[in-house]
C-alpha cells in the first residue's frame, strides 16, 4: 500500500508518497503532474493525511524547500528505476546543500563521459523532486535549464541553498 497527501510550500503543492519500504514520490503538482502518480500506482493508493511517518517525510521535504540546510536530511528511500539511473540519482544524492554539477562532470562521475545527455533523461524521470536533487544540475555554462518541474522553482532552489545558513528562514 502506498500513503500520500499533498501538503502547500512557498513554490506549490507538492505531493509526497511512501511506500512500507520508504518514501517513493515526491511531486510539484501542476496541471497534470499528479496523474503520473496516479498512474504509476494506481489501485494501490491511499490519501492519509494523518499518517505520522509520511508527515514526518514531509516535514522534513518543506524544510529542504524552504530553508535548506548544510546538512541535509536522511530519508528512507524506495526508488525504482533502470541501473543507469539509479547510477545518476545516487551520484546527485551525494551532492552537498548549495553544491551544483554539470550533466558532462554527472556523466564522468558515473563512468560514461560521453552520456551526458542520458543524464539528462534520468534526471527528467527522477520521481523524487528535491530528495534527490536533479535541480543541482546544470549545463557546462552554468545555465538552469531541463528541470522537470520548472526552470523558475530550480532557480529558487538554487537560490536558497546557496544562501548562508544564517540568512534560510523558515
Amino acid at each position: 500500500m502506498i500513503v500520500f497527501s499533498y501538503q502547500i510550500t512557498s513554490l506549490g503543492t507538492i505531493l509526497v508518497a511512501r511506500s512500507s519500504k520508504g518514501l517513493c514520490y515526491v511531486d510539484f503538482i501542476d496541471d497534470q503532474q499528479s496523474s503520473l502518480f496516479f498512474k504509476k500506482y494506481n489501485t494501490r493508493i491511499c490519501l492519509c493525511p494523518n499518517d505520522l511517518e509520511l508527515n514526518h517525510d514531509i516535514e522534513k521535504i518543506v524544510s529542504s524547500i524552504e530553508a535548506p540546510q548544510k546538512n541535509p536530511h536522511k530519508f528512507q528511500l524506495e526508488m525504482d528505476g533502470t541501473d543507469f539511473q539509479m547510477k545518476v540519482w545516487h551520484v546527485l544524492s551525494k551532492l552537498k546543500t548549495g553544491e551544483t554539477i554539470s550533466y558532462q562532470k554527472l556523466a564522468e562521475k558515473i563512468g560514461n563521459s560521453k552520456a551526458s545527455r542520458a543524464v539528462a533523461n534520468a534526471c527528467a524521470a527522477n520521481h523524487l523532486a528535491v530528495v534527490v536533487p536533479c535541480h543541482r544540475v546544470l549545463h557546462n555554462n552554468g545555465d538552469i535549464s531541463g528541470y522537470r518541474w520548472g526552470n523558475v522553482r530550480k532557480k529558487i532552489l538554487l537560490d536558497r541553498e546557496q544562501k548562508p545558513e544564517s540568512e534560510r528562514v523558515f
